[in-house]
């Protein structure tokens, strides 16, 4: 859109994007018919407000996993460990914490080791602020996954 003096582009932009514009020689003309005469590139980066959310998880909720495996969390985008780290996990009357230097963070992927005996009901809890995405929008929601290990009947 043009008005007076001022050039406005009003594209659909992804967030967390950077995009270039450039105007070419010759391709803005004045009311007086000249014509911009440079080359002009201009770089913009969009801002990312949403959270990370969880797309999946290994098991599935209700699932089983073997013991001394552990349970992995497939977010939509790149997450890390916040100052505010408060993972739990829970079985029979116990509630243990996950230190962050016992879980591994791969691009938007968080790996949690479990350790436990077979058949032993869990839930695994990523408090609120727990996580974060690369711009600072930390995860606004509690996660839960409910678990349990596996392992040969009997032991």
């Amino acid at each position: 859109m043009i008005d007076g003096t001022k050039l406005t582009l009003i594209p659909q932009l992804s967030e967390g994007k950077t995009y270039s514009v450039t105007l070419p020689k010759d391709s803005i003309v004045g009311v007086n018919g000249a014509s911009f005469d440079g080359l002009a590139t201009y770089t913009l980066t969009t801002t990312d407000t949403t959270e990370p959310v969880v797309m999946r998880t290994i098991p599935p909720m209700n699932g089983e996993v073997a013991p001394g495996t552990q349970v992995e969390l497939v977010f939509n985008k790149p997450i890390v460990a916040t100052g505010n780290w408060t993972v739990t996990l829970t079985w029979e009357d116990r509630v243990e914490e996950v230190d962050v230097e016992n879980v591994v963070i791969e691009e938007n992927h968080l790996l949690v080791p479990v350790g436990l005996f077979n058949y032993k009901q869990c839930v695994l809890e990523i408090a609120e602020g727990s996580i974060a995405d690369l711009f600072g929008n930390e995860n606004l929601d509690a996660v839960q996954l409910a678990f349990r290990t596996a392992g040969a009947r009997g032991n």
